[in-house]
């Protein structure tokens, strides 16, 4: 049983970036795996790092869209998203300096960005970018 299955609440209504999020609910669901299993600390490394490209493409993605058709919340998002990335690298120097909380402390990042941002503040977007071609 999946720690966090993909459910309609999730949904921006756009499909490229859903089937992105999905991506993050699967690393969230992998972590959890890993970490009910004992196996937290191997895979925290190879997680991150997927993390970080995760980032790249996915904001990167959202945010040639806001440019595209002048999304009115663009700035306030891209500044959302630059926090995210700092935190990733906050965990990532975490993990190697070998700090053992980094694991638990990146499923929490992980499940509250869920929760906050992809929730509540992508939701925003999808009037404006729903049915476009993206």
């Amino acid at each position: 049983m999946a720690f966090i299955d993909w459910r309609v609440d999730l949904e921006t209504g756009v499909g490229v970036f859903d089937e992105q999020h999905k991506r993050l609910v699967g690393l969230i669901n992998d972590l959890h795996d890993a970490m009910r299993s004992g196996q937290g600390r191997s895979v925290i490394g190879s997680v991150l790092q997927e993390l970080v490209r995760y980032t790249d493409y996915h904001f990167s993605d959202e945010e040639r869209a806001f440019d595209n058709y002048n999304y009115p919340e663009a700035e306030s998002h891209k500044r959302a998203h630059s926090a995210f990335i700092k935190r990733m690298g906050e965990l990532t120097a975490e993990y190697q300096k070998g700090d053992l909380t980094v694991t638990a402390d990146t499923l929490k990042t992980l499940v509250d960005w869920l929760k906050d941002h992809i929730m509540g503040v992508d939701k925003a977007y999808a009037p404006y970018l729903a049915g476009k071609d993206l």
